[in-house]
């Protein structure tokens, strides 16, 4: 039997490889600086955390004792102030994503891509897409406790200026030693944790030129003693030079909640419940998922419709719930709040 003529195109295509896809990756730098905070968050124990992951309600309740005001006197005295607290309830938000997609036996019947190809790239499209959401849910949220107020400003005479919860350094603050004098801004204002910075992508031009000038150079840029954790993001919305949020580590924090079903791996029939055995890479962590296998007519979906009223198929689905920590804050509007909103100005 003579040797089959394949088309050039087609050794093309064979050669090649893998299969093409178009899915774009990015950087997640707001998922990055929430998982960098959360084992720092006050109170997270991990007899909270284990609860805070399993249980159902759609708020979570933790206790806290607000700040009170201390009574002091100049003498000694048997009349000894009560100086009570008052505990608060801090109520939390369990999110929640769901998404999935299915699989038609038939459609790699009538299809060079293979079926482990095809679910490879929807699980990428799967964690892309949940990575998008979680961001935008987290960027409101962090968003959303910038602190309101400033009490100090220890370089308001260096190009820094606070207004309507925004901290803005013009041109000539960001050629200095920008870094530092926002360090020492936070602790002028008492935030004298270590800091994580989730900030646009714009902030790479500060970094470039302070790289620019290195230790053996003119000035030493280099030497600033602080430089905080940066976790670049270019989903943070920016009209200006860059747009962050510099905020003190344990700040934040997300535990992931996974419902019993998916915990305990139940089973009905085909339909089987379970957790991812790894962490989503661009998600960062892992999920519920739910499988089954169908009976399925699929005449529609390809060329020969007589052939393929009797198929089969398989379907995912995937779901992430999570719970956002805030800091806890008794007055945000008079009390500074660990979230400093800063924006770097473009004169």
């Amino acid at each position: 039997m003579a040797d089959r003529i394949l088309d050039p195109t087609v050794l093309l295509t064979k050669q090649a490889g893998d299969t093409l896809t178009e899915i774009r990756d990015t950087n997640y730098g707001i998922l990055r600086s929430i998982e960098a905070s959360t084992p720092f968050y006050k109170g997270l124990t991990s007899e909270l955390r284990d609860f805070a992951s399993k249980q159902m309600d759609r708020t979570f309740q933790m206790s806290a004792i607000p700040e009170s005001v201390i009574t002091t006197t100049e003498s000694e005295t048997f009349d000894i102030p009560s100086n009570l607290s008052e505990s608060e309830i801090v109520t939390a938000t369990v999110y929640s994503l769901f998404s999935g997609f299915k699989a038609y036996d038939a459609m790699f019947g009538e299809n060079d891509i293979a079926r482990q190809e095809y679910i490879k790239n929807k699980m990428e499209e799967i964690d892309k897409a949940f990575a998008l959401a979680k961001t935008n849910t987290f960027l409101t949220v962090i968003d959303g406790q910038k602190t309101q107020v400033l009490s100090q400003n220890a370089a308001a005479n260096k190009g820094y200026s606070f207004a309507a919860s925004v901290l803005t350094a013009n041109l000539n603050a960001q050629a200095r030693r920008i870094f530092p004098d926002l360090n020492v801004i936070m602790q002028d204002n008492g935030l004298e944790m270590e800091k994580l910075f989730a900030v646009s992508t714009g902030i790479k031009i500060l970094e470039n030129f302070t790289e620019m000038y290195g230790a053996a150079n003119a000035q030493n840029l280099q030497g600033q003693d602080f430089i905080p954790q940066m976790h670049v993001d270019n989903r943070i919305t920016n009209t200006a030079n860059f747009t962050g949020y510099l905020f003190e580590k344990g700040a934040f924090a997300s535990i992931d909640n996974i419902k019993w079903d998916f915990l305990n791996g139940s089973q009905v029939g085909e339909a089987v419940f379970g957790v991812s055995n790894n962490i989503l890479p661009k998600l960062g962590s892992q999920v519920g998922v739910y499988s089954n296998r169908f009976l399925n007519d699929s005449s529609a979906l390809m060329d020969n419709t007589a052939s393929w009223k009797m198929s089969t198929g398989e379907e995912w689905g995937f779901l992430h719930r999570y719970v956002v920590l805030t800091p806890y804050n008794s007055d945000i509007s008079t009390r500074v709040n660990p979230v400093v909103k800063i924006v770097g100005g473009t004169v």
